[in-house]
């Protein structure tokens, strides 16, 4: 066994002792005495709860990986980023033992940030809408309406061109990392990593369709998410080839493969409605026939 890796368990199943010793050094030497004759303030306080514990590893953890972005460009996903992470906030370089799964972990970390900050704009987004909306009704309801139409940055989105800006928002998170993410997709893809980047993909997926104002219950809750998953991934498979200023190709790829997906929605519309027709005409022309052949009749 590598010391390397003898330094990494050690870290990993001290780790709560590690952080009590960092905490009391902080916190200064204890002034209290056996019987508190002193008269001095203590400064002991009761052992963390786990549940504390957890949650000042988690800080911990995200302190480091957000320290690690910074040297992404030098050193790319991998162990030696996590450790110039920790280091530079004063944790010792072995600390990238916290992170089992190497650089991964901080793909998968920028990764669920960028959701959570496009979930906050999309959220934002349609407060501000609706309010508005709400405001020229109220403004409507006391005057004549008026005639002419609204102005382009009043007029409410369509759901295409909503999630068009969406995807367009997040991808474009991406750019300052370009140099680096096809490793990153890389590292996704691998089976171990496959899972949770899947779970990433789709929790976006969602976060754009129910924002847009989908609200499905049924079977279509499952193909809108998959399918504007596919149009992601592909759409960033565009991106990372795209030569073009400010990326105009991916941006003409992007609306292409969403109008795909439109009129794709609007044909599995149709067949299941053809597919209710010609089942209604079937069960009316079985009836006709039994009509006339006197077989529905009461009075053979």
């Amino acid at each position: 066994m590598s010391a390397c890796v003898r330094r990494s368990r050690f870290l990993r199943n001290n780790f709560a002792f590690i952080v009590s010793v960092r905490t009391l050094s902080r916190r200064g030497p204890l002034l209290c005495t056996p019987g508190g004759s002193t008269g001095e303030q203590s400064n002991w306080e009761e052992p963390p709860s786990r549940d504390s514990e957890e949650d000042y590893e988690y800080e911990i953890k995200k302190r480091i990986l957000n320290a690690s972005l910074r040297y992404v460009h030098d050193h790319g996903w991998t162990i030696t980023t996590l450790s110039k992470g920790a280091e530079s906030e004063g944790y010792p370089s072995i600390a990238h033992g916290m992170f089992p799964r190497g650089g991964a972990e901080l793909v998968h970390h920028l990764y669920a940030t960028w959701n959570a900050q496009l979930a906050a704009t999309l959220r934002q987004e349609v407060v501000a809408s609706q309010q508005l909306e709400s405001e020229r009704t109220r403004q409507q309801d006391g005057a004549e309406r008026l005639q002419e139409e609204p102005a382009d940055g009043d007029r409410k989105k369509s759901t295409t061109e909503f999630i068009s800006n969406a995807v367009e928002t997040r991808l474009r998170m991406i750019i300052p990392y370009m140099d680096k993410w096809p490793q990153a997709m890389a590292i996704l893809a691998l089976p171990q990593n496959a899972p949770e980047a899947m779970k990433n993909l789709l929790n976006l997926t969602d976060d754009i369709w129910y924002y847009a104002g989908d609200r499905s219950a049924d079977f279509n809750w499952y193909t809108k998410r998959l399918a504007l998953a596919g149009v992601y991934k592909s759409t960033e498979l565009c991106m990372i080839q795209d030569k073009s200023v400010d990326y105009t190709d991916t941006w003409d790829f992007l609306d292409r493969r969403l109008e795909d997906l439109k009129q794709a929605g609007k044909l599995a519309r149709k067949v299941t409605e053809g597919g209710q027709v010609a089942g209604e005409s079937f069960w009316g022309l079985t009836q006709l026939a039994c009509n006339l052949a006197g077989m529905n009749s009461y009075k053979r």
